[in-house]
């Protein structure tokens, strides 16, 4: 008897270790999405070993060049935000190279630059810089000239791994900005403002409330207004939006401690853009928001 009793206790003391077990593998790899200068880049998925499997699929590049669509044109020094729809990677980089019009290098394989990424939450953010051998490239010289840029991002969670791929046109080089604006302001462009520490965590707090509110949580939006402002009607959005693009330039900075933001997004089967606008101001060394809003 003490034997089945033994027995039932072993199997009642396994039963509270179910809700330990590990969370069930992601089936198949997330939706990437990927915008910069106020639009939607388009992206394929290129070769992928996941869950044991490798699935290997034709070149990322040559499959967007081979589309026949127009590849959007993105200025220099303009900010590139990736967006995972699911778990973010263990993993993540970005390499860029030019390419012809077929998708293959216009220069050696060995000439695909890795591009510096900032993480901001969800978000993996870089600034679109010159090409460092298009710059020296005797084909071509002047910002007058645009070229092609292939970029492979290239993702891993744990033994899964996956490859992105999306094209964008720019310039060779960028234009030169007149002396009497450098001694105007302390930021020339975007990148330098989105690059300097103050601005990564400008971007990090704008992220956080957008996210919060649209999401209708409250109580986490409170966290990040500032004392004398509060928001009590709630949202439900965040979950139905097909995507959201970061909407913002050097013309918003009222001062360096007061600007506004915007993040641009479409919910799923809308055809119409819906803006979240901000204003925020920086207390005590951090970034606070003194408005927040929804518009269409």
């Amino acid at each position: 008897m003490k034997r089945y009793v033994w027995v039932l206790i072993a199997a009642l003391l396994c039963l509270p270790m179910q809700g330990l077990a590990e969370p069930e593998p992601m089936t198949e790899p997330p939706t990437l999405f990927v915008s910069a200068g106020g639009q939607e880049l388009p992206n394929v998925m290129g070769l992928t070993h996941w869950n044991g499997a490798q699935i290997k699929r034709a070149d990322v590049l040559a499959t967007l060049a081979g589309d026949g669509q127009q590849h959007p044109y993105v200025a220099l020094d303009s900010q590139v935000t990736l967006i995972l729809d699911g778990p973010a990677p263990d993993k993540i980089r970005v390499t860029s190279e030019v390419i012809r019009e077929d998708g293959t290098p216009k220069y050696p394989t060995s000439s695909a630059e890795e591009m510096p990424l900032t993480l901001v939450d969800d978000q993996a953010i870089f600034t679109l810089s010159p090409d460092t051998l298009a710059l020296v490239d005797s084909s071509g010289t002047g910002t007058e000239i645009q070229l092609l840029r292939g970029f492979r991002v290239f993702c891993t969670w744990g033994e899964n791994e996956c490859e992105y791929g999306f094209i964008l046109q720019t310039d060779m080089a960028s234009p030169e900005v007149p002396m009497e604006s450098q001694n105007d302001a302390k930021y020339k462009t975007e990148a330098d403002f989105l690059n300097h520490p103050d601005g990564v965590k400008f971007q990090a707090a704008a992220f956080r409330a957008a996210k919060a509110y649209l999401n209708g949580d409250l109580d986490e939006l409170a966290g990040y207004l500032t004392d004398s402002y509060t928001v009590e009607h709630e949202l439900d959005l965040f979950k139905d939006i097909d995507y959201m693009v970061w909407k913002w330039s050097l013309h918003d900075m009222k001062s360096e401690d007061n600007i506004l933001a915007s993040y641009q997004f479409v919910l799923k089967g809308e055809d119409s853009a819906s803006y979240v606008t901000m204003e925020l101001i920086k207390l005590d060394g951090e970034w606070k928001v003194d408005f927040i809003g929804l518009e269409k």
